[in-house]
């Protein structure tokens, strides 16, 4: 599902809600709950539409390899490391924090990951067991951070999941918005280098960015004075 214009300064494009009935590997035990995977996208659907799973292709294909690149260590949050066997056609790999209580057998109802493929980051992702959902939950935590983005926009610093009485629904959403520099835009999210095309509309059209937030790349130094003068 395309996200509206009104979410264009976010770092996400659109989403993806995946019912699994009988829940899926790789943990037994663990993710067999039936469950629904809420999947915020960074990268564009092309891409997506793109990415194959380990088990549609020979494992001595480049597919296989392409999908086991991990990205940057800085992309991901301390704790946070690869699930094996957890690639998925149009997802990408799943990092789970492997810290985490949720990982324990029979134990999971709310858990947090990160998806990538071919070294990018992918999606951000609240994994939850219908169970869970219907307990009403009025749920909120903070998301735990990477020290890197990988395009610019509005990332999350918190995400709940809360029922909502009057219209009997559940709302899971993205909380504490926060605006972060990409390390390095790449084609997979439909930017432009250098400072990427996502920050110079936050910047031009919106003006609601900061000098001191910008981690303006070397090779970008000239844009510095014109984008000081249109944020003064």
């Amino acid at each position: 599902m395309l996200f509206p214009k009104e979410a264009d300064r976010t770092a996400y494009n659109h989403m993806g809600l995946n019912w699994n009935p009988e829940g899926h590997g790789p943990l037994k035990d663990v993710f067999f709950e039936p469950h629904l995977d809420v999947h915020f996208y960074m990268a564009t659907t092309d891409y997506r539409h793109s990415i194959t799973n380990d088990s549609m292709v020979d494992p001595e294909t480049e597919d296989l390899l392409v999908q086991n690149i991990e990205p940057p260590r800085d992309f991901l949050p301390e704790g946070y490391y690869r699930a094996p066997n957890t690639s998925e056609p149009r997802m990408g790999t799943h990092y789970a924090d492997m810290s985490s209580d949720q990982l324990k057998p029979h134990n999971f109802s709310n858990i947090f990951l990160f998806g990538g493929h071919n070294g990018n980051i992918v999606f951000w992702e609240p994994m939850l067991t219908r169970k869970y959902l219907l307990s009403k939950p009025k749920f909120s935590a903070k998301i735990p951070q990477p020290n890197a983005y990988p395009v610019s926009g509005y990332y999350p610093l918190s995400y709940s999941v809360k029922y909502d009485k009057k219209r009997d629904l559940i709302n899971v959403s993205l909380d504490e918005l926060t605006l972060r520099t990409a390390s390095y835009p790449g084609n997979v999210y439909g930017v432009d280098s250098c400072l990427d095309s996502k920050m110079v509309d936050i910047i031009f059209t919106h003006k609601e960015a900061k000098p001191s937030e910008l981690q303006i790349p070397e090779k970008c130094q000239p844009l510095v004075p014109m984008i000081k003068r249109e944020l003064s």
